[in-house]
């Protein structure tokens, strides 16, 4: 079932959460800095990435 997945799907979705995250936080937005951190906790694409276990870890570096 694992191959089933198209990892990059995800793994871009999280990349773009990600930069909105640090778009509001660089301009001083806490509430949506907070909201977006929300969103991106209950996200399927980080649940997905965070059973693959090492392909998060590949993104992060």
């Amino acid at each position: 079932m694992r191959g089933a997945v198209d990892w990059r799907a995800p793994e871009d979705e999280i990349r773009r959460q990600g930069q909105r995250i640090f778009t509001a936080s660089r301009d001083g937005d806490h509430k949506r800095v907070r909201n977006l951190q929300k969103l991106m906790l209950r996200s399927r694409s980080n649940t997905l990435l965070s059973a693959a276990g090492g392909r998060a870890q590949c993104l992060a570096a």
